[in-house]
């Protein structure tokens, strides 16, 4: 996960306390984890069987690549963020799914 970004303002876990610069915008980027254990689909913490390359390396651990996926969207918000706040709450509550239904053969 990289968070909430805007300006020079970067990796955020909530929304930028010090606002963004005026003409800019809030984005916020993620970053999913893109090395795999090799033998759980899942697990209990639904996190531990998959982990985060190091200096573009997968570790021991996790040594099977599998493709990176990154969201990066864009809010239209600059200035005072003091009122910004999500359906979910706090800029912290943002998360992601992702469900692979592409027909194996095409993919």
């Amino acid at each position: 996960m990289e968070g909430w970004e805007c300006g020079n303002d970067t990796h955020n876990w909530n929304f930028p306390a010090s606002g963004c610069p005026e003409g800019s915008q809030l984005n916020i980027r993620f970053q999913a984890p893109s090395c795999w254990d090799g033998v759980h689909l899942d697990s209990v913490d639904h996190r531990s069987h998959m982990a985060y390359p190091t200096d573009g390396a997968c570790p021991d651990t996790h040594p099977v690549a599998v493709p990176m996926l990154e969201f990066k969207m864009a809010f239209p918000v600059d200035g005072d963020m003091s009122d910004v706040r999500l359906a979910s709450g706090e800029g912290y509550s943002w998360h992601y799914d992702f469900i692979n239904a592409w027909d194996p053969r095409t993919l």
